[in-house]
């Protein structure tokens, strides 16, 4: 019967949505979510592609469990201290848990929060899996890689926030389990990136589908080489992302390919796109799907997955700070595109474009061919969305200066 339930009449994404936000409220219960819907089935549906919400709920419940002092695990001395949370209930919702199907085998964010959801189910159930910790290693090592997350930086906080909400559990359960070991490893990389990619008061750089969010920021000075990046922080506030996207295919990326994102202090002057929110985009695709819907970055090949094709390609672009200016160099003929004010009032005078934007002085130089105006959209924030003008510059061997005026 409970898979039937599971099959056919599970929560729905809104309802799950609710329930785990009330859960962390501490407005519901565990209890009253494993009784209810628990061991019916009916808290994760046995086939999804989008279950984000109820694997939330499973480590939202086993935290909270743990956090209670209801049942203390240890896999040395395999003690369990039960009160408020029969066993074989935990245990019967562990199992609908453990039978459903996510994103698997497409390793992705909703495929970790799944395993890390069926891990934390075994850890509060004293139930060892090694299909489970061994699964969320293998996605672990493939979206975390070098520590830059290959989903870009919303997914990657999002895994984060899931693994940290039951870090404490599955690090008393697990040990030092070969697999385990590995993992932490490779989340302690990935926050090392989150910090290195945020402005002065912790703002996230945008990379692929993203909107407005903080985290912990970085003090570190330096360059930071990744496979998909190279991060330029200066003792003087500067944040360089240059991209250079080498690594294979994944959900939620786009088309950054050589695109340079630049903060100074608390301030982003250059960031990414984004994406407001999955209902939005899909409600207007080319919005934010078009090939110039970016920063910087313009080619031909720029179209959502097509761009995959320049991920070869000999990077022509550099980007320093020097004596308190950001240098932008384009090698050959270049397409530069950069967000602009509504009341900007831009000059082109030879092969010199100069125009201002938040407080800072835009100068390019070189051979430069034409100058438009265009336009891109841009994440403001969760289901906010905001229409940036857009300075497009075409020339050859263009360097641009940007200094605070």
């Amino acid at each position: 019967m409970s898979m039937m339930i599971q099959l056919f009449k599970p929560l729905s994404t809104g309802q799950s949505s609710t329930y785990y936000h009330q859960l962390c409220k501490k407005e519901v219960s565990p209890s009253f979510l494993i009784n209810e819907y628990g061991v019916k089935g009916a808290l994760i549906p046995l086939i999804s592609w989008n279950n984000i919400w109820h694997t939330r709920i499973a480590g939202e419940i086993s935290a909270q469990i743990y956090e209670d002092g209801n049942l203390i695990i240890s896999p040395s001395a395999r003690t369990n201290f039960n009160l408020a949370y029969p066993r074989h209930k935990l245990e019967a919702y562990r199992k609908t848990y453990q039978r459903a199907w996510s994103t698997m085998p497409i390793k992705s964010n909703k495929s970790f929060s799944h395993l890390v959801g069926a891990c934390a189910l075994d850890a509060i159930t004293n139930t060892y899996t090694l299909k489970n910790i061994e699964t969320l290693r293998k996605i672990t090592d493939h979206l975390v890689h070098d520590g830059c997350f290959i989903e870009g930086s919303h997914y990657s906080l999002y895994c984060s926030d899931a693994y940290d909400r039951v870090l404490p559990l599955l690090e008393n359960f697990y040990e030092n389990d070969g697999h385990w070991v590995a993992v932490k490893k490779k989340m302690e990389l990935l926050s090392v990136w989150q910090s290195n990619i945020t402005s002065s008061d912790g703002v996230v750089a945008s990379i692929g589908d993203s909107w407005y969010e903080k985290t912990n920021t970085s003090s570190d000075v330096g360059t930071f080489h990744y496979d998909d990046m190279t991060i330029k922080r200066t003792s003087n506030g500067w944040l360089l992302v240059s991209n250079h996207r080498k690594t294979g295919f994944a959900l939620h990326e786009h088309g950054h390919a050589d695109e340079v994102l630049v903060a100074k202090d608390d301030e982003w002057i250059i960031q990414g796109s984004g994406m407001p929110s999955y209902k939005q985009v899909m409600a207007k695709p080319w919005r934010w799907r078009r090939p110039r819907n970016h920063f910087l970055s313009e080619s031909k090949w720029d179209f959502y997955s097509l761009w995959r094709f320049r991920k070869n390609s000999v990077i022509t672009r550099s980007a320093d700070a020097e004596n308190g200016s950001v240098i932008i160099k384009d090698v050959g003929e270049k397409v530069v595109r950069f967000p602009v004010s509504d009341i900007c009032k831009w000059t082109h005078t030879g092969n010199t474009v100069f125009f201002e934007y938040n407080g800072y002085r835009f100068v390019t130089k070189g051979d430069v061919k034409n100058v438009k105006e265009d336009y891109a959209w841009q994440s403001g924030g969760y289901r906010v969305e905001k229409k940036i003008k857009v300075l497009r510059i075409k020339g050859t061997d263009l360097t641009t200066t940007i200094q605070q005026k």
